[in-house]
């Protein structure tokens, strides 16, 4: 099972599930305080990221509408291995990172108040 779609020729795929993306806001970003967030707003420079090999990072680039060339020239390089550490730094420092919904499910109550639904999208194929 793989997040999709991977639009590969040699490839058949089938959906087994839609999941909905949060944003994790940090409490110390100015985002916390709406209610939902702008997908087209977020600020690249604040926006921490999986590693390159994990298949959620394509999603999320291509979710954000991401440029390869806008992540190389951003002044932030941070990515993690894991989404556990990537809300870690989002609790400590400004910025949000995106998170599925199953991962979201299972955070304590004191951080599910850091969650924000997004203004412009449903749910990406799980």
């Amino acid at each position: 099972m793989l997040a999709g779609p991977l639009n590969h020729p040699r490839l058949s795929e089938f959906p087994v599930y839609y999941e909905k993306f949060y944003a994790y806001v940090s409490p110390c970003d100015k985002a916390h305080q709406e209610k939902e967030v702008d997908l087209d707003k977020i600020d690249v420079n604040a926006l921490w990221l999986l590693e390159n090999e994990h298949c959620l990072r394509g999603q999320i680039e291509r979710l954000c509408k991401l440029k390869q060339s806008a992540l190389e020239t951003s002044p932030i390089k941070y990515e993690s291995g894991s989404i556990e550490t990537l809300i870690h730094v989002v609790d400590s420092n400004p910025g949000i990172t995106i998170i599925p919904e199953m991962h979201a499910m299972g955070l304590s109550e004191e951080k599910q108040e850091n969650l924000r639904p997004f203004k412009n999208i449903t749910m990406v194929n799980g």
